[in-house]
Order: C-alpha cells, then sequence, then structure tokens
C-alpha cells in the first residue's frame, strides 16, 4: 500500500459557522472545534489509512504548535494523529507551502488530499476537497477525499 497524506485546515473544516453561532455564549471561545466534523476526519482517516499534515494556520505560532493542535482536537473527538505540518512561507499561496512539504518527503501529489475551506492550492487545486466556512467538511466530503485516495466505499 502507498503512503497517502491528508493536508487538514482546522477552520472551516473542524468547525464551522453555523456551530459558532450556535455557541457564541461559551465562555471559552478560544476553541470552537465540532464533534461531528472532526468524526468525519476521523473517517477519512480510519478508511484511507493516510496520515495527517497540519496545513492550517493553527500551526504556526507559540500557542498553536502541533502538540498543543492536536490535544484540542483529541478533546473533542479527534482519534488521527497529526504527523507533521506544512512550512509557512509568508506571502505565498497555501499550494506552495504544501509543495514545499511534499518536496522535501519525495511525495508526489496523487498520494495526497488537501481538506480545506479556501482555494489558493494553485496547481494542487484538483487534489482539494473544498469544505464551507459555513458548514465545515461534511459527508459528500468525506467521500470526495476517500474517491481521490482510491479508497472503494
Amino acid at each position: 500500500m502507498r503512503d497517502l497524506f491528508l493536508f487538514l485546515d482546522i477552520d472551516g473544516v473542524c468547525n464551522s459557522l453555523n456551530w459558532s453561532l450556535k455557541h457564541e455564549d461559551r465562555e471559552d471561545k478560544s476553541v470552537m472545534l465540532e464533534r461531528a466534523l472532526i468524526g468525519r476526519v476521523n473517517q477519512i482517516v480510519e478508511k484511507s489509512g493516510c496520515q495527517v499534515i497540519l496545513s492550517s494556520t493553527w500551526r504556526l505560532g507559540e500557542k498553536l504548535t502541533c502538540p498543543r493542535t492536536q490535544s484540542l482536537l483529541a478533546r473533542f473527538g479527534a482519534t488521527f494523529k497529526i504527523q507533521d505540518r506544512t512550512p509557512n512561507l509568508p506571502g505565498k499561496e497555501r499550494g506552495l507551502e504544501i509543495q514545499s512539504w511534499l518536496d522535501e518527503h519525495s511525495v508526489k501529489a496523487e498520494q495526497i488530499v488537501i481538506l480545506d475551506d479556501d482555494s489558493d492550492m494553485l496547481h494542487l487545486l484538483p487534489r482539494l476537497v473544498k469544505t464551507s466556512w459555513q458548514t465545515g467538511v461534511q459527508e459528500e466530503h468525506v467521500q470526495q477525499a476517500l474517491a481521490l485516495f482510491g479508497v472503494q466505499k
């Protein structure tokens, strides 16, 4: 079996505007993650066997390291582990950050799926499963990601 990689965004994938609006009175506004959406990411990882690479802006800054993000995701039901993160290339599109990671690890674009609510993937756009900030990752996105990975339903 070949190695597969899921490049994961957080905002607009593991949380949504609808969820945020429903829970805007929560005391802890620093974490607005939705269990059902994280459960859908779990499905992609479990069914494909892919490794998760954090491509979200959550990978940046002292407080948003991969271990902290991993801990927060686990608190909301994530069973997958973040294996790595893409580099930060200020002023560059996310697609170039992902390509930089691919080049460094000798991974081909055919081995990846990008789960994101933005479209700045440039030449990697065919590997994007585009979610919506309003709803986050939905069942149709799970199916799209699995199809791109070549996983039978």
